[in-house]
């Protein structure tokens, strides 16, 4: 089990990711659910787990390249 240091949202054009740093620095970036997004408040479940990175450069090269 990982250890949560940090935690970001970015929003690119319609999508939002959430990327969750640890003290590993490492990132495990989670994408919104389409059926979410008009929500008031998330959860946990209101995500889907995309890809784990060694670095947060990593994960905004791939975030950059989604959009």
């Amino acid at each position: 089990m990982k250890i949560n240091k940090s935690v970001k949202y970015y929003k690119v054009k319609s999508n939002t990711f959430k990327a969750i740093k640890h003290l590993d620095n490492s990132i495990d970036l989670y994408k919104m659910k389409n059926n979410s997004k008009n929500q008031n408040c998330w959860t946990d479940k209101d995500y889907v787990w995309i890809k784990d990175f060694n670095n947060i450069l990593l994960a905004k090269q791939f975030i950059k390249e989604r959009a």
